[in-house]
């Protein structure tokens, strides 16, 4: 059905001469990847208005989003189960939010920092190895990555030194955690 849509509005789009017959393709690949994003995040927006977790939701995205954006990941195959995927990991990252009592929160932050670190140096040396044959902009990628994630271990560190630890630094770090499972699975997907 959305396959539908996207094919006559973007056949709408060449016969009114907003886009060029042959980059009709990218234009049609551009807008079902923008549509099956906005059901992916009204999903997850409607659940966080039902939950109250507006902010927290908002944080958790932000950090897929970023990390996501500049450390790969695993890939759905299809839309359905991209949406399966997507909107699983949010639900159980709202669960958690919801289940775990707050006087938790900092040791199981320090348990998926601790967890994170470990993912994120396997990570590391297996992309390095597997970038050795890659050209200089995904060693650049690769860089940023290192960068931001240290940045985001010392946010963490200062929050629980600080004994500020609240649901939505929870949030951002299940969200990290997410972004590097994603990782760890994608580079077992080049090893095959």
């Amino acid at each position: 059905m959305i396959e539908q849509w996207i094919n006559k509005l973007a056949l709408q789009a060449e016969a009114s001469g907003d886009v060029d017959p042959k980059d009709l393709p990218i234009f049609r690949y551009g807008l079902q990847m923008m549509v099956e994003i906005g059901i992916i995040f009204m999903t997850m927006l409607l659940v966080s208005l039902a939950f109250d977790k507006i902010i927290e939701t908002a944080v958790w995205l932000f950090t897929i989003i970023i990390f996501r954006s500049i450390g790969e990941g695993y890939h759905a195959k299809t839309f359905k189960s991209c949406y399966f995927i997507s909107v699983s990991i949010y639900l159980l990252t709202i669960a958690s939010l919801e289940l775990i009592p707050s006087v938790w929160f900092a040791q199981i932050t320090l348990g998926c920092l601790v967890l994170v670190i470990i993912l994120f140096a396997i990570t590391s040396s297996l992309t390095l190895k597997h970038q050795s044959k890659e050209t200089i902009d995904n060693r650049i990628f690769h860089k940023t990555r290192i960068l931001l994630s240290f940045c985001f271990y010392f946010f963490v560190i200062y929050r629980l030194s600080q004994d500020t630890v609240s649901a939505s630094v929870l949030a951002a770090m299940l969200g990290f955690l997410v972004t590097q499972l994603s990782h760890f699975i994608k580079i077992k997907e080049w090893k095959k």
